[in-house]
């Protein structure tokens, strides 16, 4: 929507009202000058503007508007008041209406993932979040007790299915349950995935373009890994 030429047309309106009352102030509401009479023609051909302009501010008032040379109670200059105020307001209010957004705060991500990109961040996100995702396979690797590399070491510890001779890292619970395998599938392809979308994009990707705020997001994600791995327990092959 056009807010400046709304703004005009109802401003212009006002005016009109505004002149015409004044004209018949000066004639001591004795007659209607033909000037008093211009000033209502002109009015009442700008209501239907008006009224359109007020629908789409949705501020219309049910019973509708009325020219200036209405006699009886005319409420029409308020509503095109509230009008104004909306135009000129509206634009504060998703700023300062908006509710209020939570705040992603890195000092809560899991400790193992902060603790090693926290050196690193003021200067460098993407190497903070590389540095957190080397600390992270450590951590799998020693738990699991395997040598495999990042992607190849999810893709098999976390893998769902088992293998015998191949060490798995598993939430309790029963294998058969579907809860059960809903978590360690999401486990599984959430950790396969941070390493392919993450860290390998840091650590080949000269300049990744990441934001700030794209990296702290990208630390969330290998928080959620830790935390999960965490819960999960070596079973060892049959």
């Amino acid at each position: 929507m056009d807010g400046e030429w709304m703004q005009e047309q109802l401003t212009r309106y006002l005016y009109l009202a505004d002149t015409y009352d004044a004209e018949l102030r000066d004639a001591a509401y004795e007659s209607v000058s033909s000037e008093a009479q211009r000033l209502n023609d002109e009015a009442t051909m700008l209501l239907p503007t008006i009224e359109r302009i007020l629908t789409a501010l949705d501020v219309m008032p049910e019973t509708g508007l009325l020219p200036p040379a209405y006699r009886g109670s005319n409420e029409t200059p308020r509503w095109i008041k509230q009008g104004l105020g909306i135009l000129r307001d509206r634009d504060e209010w998703s700023a300062r209406l908006a509710p209020q957004a939570p705040i992603l705060a890195a000092e809560g991500f899991h400790p193992l993932v902060w603790e090693a990109a926290a050196p690193l961040w003021d200067a460098d996100p993407v190497a903070a979040v590389e540095t957190a995702a080397k600390w992270l396979t450590a951590s799998i690797q020693q738990k699991a007790g395997s040598k495999l590399p990042d992607r190849e070491l999810v893709i098999d510890v976390f893998s769902p299915k088992p293998n015998k001779g191949r060490t798995r890292l598993w939430f309790p619970g029963d294998p058969e349950d579907r809860t059960w395998k809903s978590r360690q599938e999401g486990l599984h392809y959430l950790s396969t995935g941070a390493y392919s979308g993450i860290r390998n994009i840091a650590a080949h990707s000269h300049d990744p373009g990441w934001s700030e705020h794209e990296a702290l997001e990208y630390l969330a994600v290998l928080s959620t890994v830790a935390r999960w791995s965490d819960e999960t327990t070596v079973v060892n092959p049959s």
